[in-house]
């Protein structure tokens, strides 16, 4: 592939020239694990921070280094003698904005979507996937750990557990990542993190926290002095998340969570009782009627042309 791209750029190819969508070849290369294409790309003058499609190539390796399958398929399978740490630090050497932010919900999980990555800067997905190397890089590079995405998710509320597909499935929450969970968590916490920073829907780290199941996460967030009894726009409060919640067409209950949290809870003198979800209740299931498809895509558009509007972004189309 290096042979092909150096002759086309030898005979005068634009190295930033896009794909109808925006991607330049350099996110492409990302996008596919080509870590030696993107390397060189890099070393030819591609720029990193061209981000035609909303986000640029720093956002798609972070991405790529650990993906979230869905439906059964693999992600990317890496190419070449480059690692894509080495990208990261190369693309933070060629002047990438660290904290550029997504202009536009992209890089989904397909039928596995459930985070809307608008406004989500590098570090808020290396949360997401608590890939704590990338998160420890980005830092040396300056970059600010605390900025959310444009609907109020901070980065340690998905490196705790927030919009997790299915704990034990998704990257991030595979068997025997606790330590780097853990870590990753800590990390954010560490550096200034509010661990009661609410998002749209009321949901905090704990609530994250209760539907991974890690009660490590857990112990963690009330030492650091967490709401036991913060509620969601729903009335959700993270031991009824945990004691179990219908949730994008599968159940899924905590019970060594919940235990763990109505210990805490008695402790702080906090009812235990109640901290149910309505068993009718399925959080992101059958979202296909008109009304909620034109609601969604309203409150996207909403939150998208307030992001555009506080940095400044106006989208040209490639």
């Amino acid at each position: 592939a290096i042979d092909a791209v150096r002759a086309l750029l030898d005979a005068g190819a634009d190295i930033d020239d896009t794909l109808s969508d925006g991607r330049s070849a350099l996110v492409v290369a990302a996008a596919n694990a080509h870590w030696e294409l993107a390397d060189y790309l890099l070393d030819r003058g591609a720029d990193p921070n061209l981000a035609g499609a909303g986000w640029n190539a720093l956002h798609q390796t972070v991405r790529t280094r650990r993906p979230h399958p869905s439906g059964g398929l693999a992600g990317p399978i890496p190419t070449g003698s480059v690692d894509s740490i080495d990208v990261v630090r190369k693309l933070i050497a060629r002047g990438v904005d660290v904290d550029a932010r997504m202009m536009a919900n992209g890089m989904k999980d397909g039928q596995r979507s459930r985070l809307n990555r608008l406004g989500a800067t590098a570090f808020f997905l290396a949360a997401k996937n608590t890939d704590v190397e990338a998160m420890r890089v980005l830092i040396e590079a300056g970059a600010d750990p605390r900025i959310p995405s444009a609907d109020g998710t901070t980065p340690l509320m998905v490196a705790a557990g927030i919009a997790i597909f299915i704990p034990g499935e998704d990257g991030g929450s595979l068997p025997g990542q606790e330590d780097e969970v853990f870590e990753a968590v800590r990390m954010c916490v560490e550096l200034g993190a509010d661990v009661d920073a609410t998002n749209f829907r009321g949901e905090t780290a704990l609530h994250g926290a209760a539907f991974r199941g890690v009660n490590r996460l857990v112990d963690y967030l009330a030492e650091q002095g967490a709401a036991l009894d913060a509620r969601t726009v729903e009335g959700w409060t993270p031991l009824a998340v945990a004691n179990g919640l219908s949730y994008s067409d599968f159940f899924k209950a905590q019970a060594h969570t919940a235990d763990r949290l109505r210990e805490l809870m008695a402790a702080r003198g906090l009812s235990t009782e109640g901290h149910v979800v309505d068993p009718l209740v399925c959080l992101d299931c059958y979202q296909t009627r008109p009304d909620q498809v034109r609601d969604a895509r309203e409150r996207d558009r909403r939150m998208a042309a307030a992001l555009a509007a506080a940095v400044g972004y106006d989208r040209k189309d490639p």
